[in-house]
């Protein structure tokens, strides 16, 4: 008699040996997100911090050139841009594509009357320049506000607190890093750099609302905090 040829068919997965898998590869997932999430919140901030020092080092180069004098534009937001943008290579007309002016966190805007996130961002915006970036500025609408638009880069007694640049969402209170609900709250953190020349990602001191809009861009925070908008360290009370 002749033998049958023993079967050499590949041996399928059971059911339950599928299901296993499929756990195995959910947990793995489960445990990798947070770290893959973490790792590219961390690159936005680092692009971004390299493009705050970029700019605020071109802001400084501004100055030089201007009697030590930074640029004295009308009020918070992008009228810098336009008057130092050649110091950081930039000679055609503002656009989204200024990559330099663009925070890669900036995804989504704030209503600060209703304290509510609204799509766009800062930097797709006309109305802001196409920049996700202001410069402190706020004391070109009263010389009773804080900002350093149009003073002396010696005038300032804690260059190393005074803010010189910082993302819009830290005047606002807001964060486009690590967003909230609701979006504007107390020490929501930011990028912003300093008339000595340092960036640093910082907590923002924010009072609440007091009977009107009343963002942290009008006021110097309370001992404690690494920044100041006025350039002088707070009086005691």
């Amino acid at each position: 008699m002749r033998s049958r040829p023993i079967s050499r068919r590949p041996r399928a997965f059971t059911l339950i040996e599928l299901l296993v898998v499929l756990g195995v590869i959910s947990l793995l997932a489960a445990l990798l997100l947070p770290s893959l999430s973490q790792a590219k919140g961390n690159a936005r901030r680092t692009f971004c911090l390299n493009n705050v020092r970029q700019i605020s080092l071109g802001l400084r180069l501004y100055a030089e050139d201007n009697a030590d004098t930074l640029p004295n534009t009308n009020a918070v937001g992008s009228a810098y841009k336009e008057l130092m943008k050649s110091y950081v290579g930039l000679e055609r007309p503002s656009s989204p594509r200024d990559q330099l002016f663009a925070c890669p966190a900036d995804r989504f805007n704030v209503d600060p009357f209703q304290n509510v996130v609204i799509s766009g961002s800062r930097h797709a915006d006309p109305a802001t320049g196409f920049t996700s970036y202001a410069l402190n500025a706020l004391n070109r609408l009263s010389p009773s506000l804080p900002g350093v638009a149009g003073k002396k880069l010696g005038s300032f007694s804690e260059p190393t607190k005074t803010v010189l640049l910082a993302e819009q969402s830290a005047l606002a209170g807001f964060s486009w890093h690590h967003p909230g609900r609701p979006p504007i709250a107390n020490d929501r953190q930011s990028m912003v750099s300093f008339i000595d020349g340092h960036v640093a990602f910082i907590r923002i001191y924010w009072d609440g609302y007091t009977g009107k809009t009343d963002l942290p861009m009008w006021y110097d925070p309370p001992a404690g905090y690494d920044y100041l908008w006025g350039g002088e360290a707070p009086r005691p009370r």
